[in-house]
């Protein structure tokens, strides 16, 4: 195989500046994606311009028998992209807003964050996801798992077209009447099967919008997160809410009531419906003494990731996730597991409730479908090098979910080692997907987090 050096040397003739190689001091920053437990040593990085740089990076990746992966921001790594060469789609970072019709376009390298911004204002919600540091693009390529997906369904139900750059050079936009069968695999299982440049979704119109976050001692954990059960189950599709062990670092920068604390949180979002939500959220903080006061809050659309406050600087982490009919024993294990000694290695452990929307059949065809299951359940650990405590507190994790069937997890949360999609979609809906990938890209030039063949 030729030497990286001869890649970078091709690229860097038709793109200058824009390619990046192992000798730049930006290397580093520029391979590393969000976890950086899996260190990215691909050939070469390509911060693309505009669809024509997209181009000769596909035509050099056939000269020199190289393949070609796109991370707009980095997440979801899973391998260290031995010849390939790395596309961050930085110059597609168009966002346009169209308040008549409820659509919204937005560019490839686009966060969450920044279209929340662009909507500020507007009472239009998409559905987006709790990061605000995760592209846009990025989540809806893996089905995307909504704030509000009990109202909303699966981030994939609000794509209505993708536009797309396919390996034999064709950039347009495509949608259900044009390419039914491409798009069907880009909504759920969408990181290899072309360059998407930009995406047009669907917004919802609401008439309030609100949250508010409980922090509670980790002590009342079996009563909160039993409590979250019983009003979950019986709520409308309206209103979100998620339960989340979580164990503060002693950081000087956090709250003295929070560094060096196992708390549990719960998440109250919700739409048009804030009576019926407050008297939820009243019954939920009357569970345990709150450490803070509570009182849900209006929110504008740009406003909800403050409520959850999820971590943005990239992490070394190790992840694992599962859907699941959660009951009370079921949570009772998992608060047991966060507080024993193996789970001093975990840093938080979230169950959302699901239902709604996401366990209905959508209108948009799509290879992330409906979810039968109640919850989903996930957790995260810091993997410090050669730390064996993570393995044992995900295993003790595992295990207390574990109920004799498969495993499956939404393809927004596939972990670090999960290689394929085969732990969210079933065997005729990966034979589907085959068979696309096989139409599109015959000779595998493109390769993603899940399909490394």
């Amino acid at each position: 195989m030729t030497a990286p050096h001869e890649v970078v040397g091709a690229l860097t003739t038709r793109l200058g500046d824009r390619v990046v190689g192992s000798d730049s001091p930006e290397w580093l920053s520029r391979t590393s994606p969000w976890n950086v437990a899996v260190p990215q040593a691909p050939d070469a990085v390509v911060l693309a311009r505009d669809v024509d740089d997209l181009r000769a990076v596909l035509e050099v990746a056939d000269t020199y028998g190289r393949q070609v992966t796109v991370q707009p921001r980095g997440h979801g790594a899973t391998w260290g992209l031995e010849g390939t060469i790395l596309v961050r789609p930085a110059g597609f970072d168009a966002v346009e807003v169209d308040p008549v019709a409820r659509v919204a376009r937005i560019g490839a390298g686009v966060t969450w964050g920044r279209a929340a911004g662009a909507l500020a204002g507007s009472a239009l919600l998409p559905a987006y996801g709790s990061n605000p540091s995760t592209s846009v693009v990025g989540y809806l390529l893996s089905g995307g798992l909504p704030m509000f997906g009990r109202a909303l369904g699966l981030g994939v139900q609000s794509l209505r077209r993708v536009e797309i750059l396919t390996v034999d050079g064709h950039h347009r936009w495509i949608d259900d009447d044009s390419d039914p069968e491409l798009l069907w695999a880009l909504r759920g299982a969408g990181s290899a099967l072309g360059v998407v440049t930009a995406v047009e979704i669907d917004l919802r119109p609401v008439t309030a919008l609100y949250g508010g976050k409980l922090l509670f001692p980790v002590e009342a954990a079996h009563d909160v997160l039993t409590a979250v059960l019983t009003e979950g189950e019986g709520s409308d599709d309206e209103l979100s809410l998620t339960a989340t062990l979580i164990a503060f670092p002693p950081l000087e920068e956090l709250p003295p009531f929070l560094a060096g604390r196992r708390v549990v949180s719960v998440d109250v979002l919700g739409l048009d419906r804030p009576d019926e939500h407050s008297a939820i959220a009243t019954r939920l903080a009357a569970v345990a003494t709150p450490i803070v006061p509570f009182a849900l809050a209006p929110l504008d659309v740009d406003g909800v990731h403050a409520v959850l406050q999820e971590p943005t600087d990239p992490l070394p982490a190790r992840d694992w996730s599962r859907l699941s009919d959660a009951d009370t024993d079921t949570v009772h294990a998992i608060a047991d597991v966060f507080a024993s000694e193996a789970g001093a290695a975990l840093l938080n452990v979230g169950v959302r409730v699901l239902g709604g929307a996401l366990a209905r059949e959508g209108d948009r065809p799509a290879i992330a479908g409906p979810i039968r299951e109640t919850h989903v359940v996930h957790g995260i650990a810091i993997a410090a090098p050669g730390d064996e405590r993570v393995d044992l507190a995900l295993g003790e994790l595992r295990d207390a979910l574990d109920d004799g069937g498969p495993v499956r997890t939404v393809g927004t949360f596939l972990g670090h080692d999960q290689y394929d999609y085969s732990g969210a979609y079933d065997a005729d809906s990966l034979h589907r997907l085959g068979l696309v990938k096989a139409a599109v890209d015959p000779a595998h030039r493109l390769v993603g987090n899940r399909d490394r063949g």
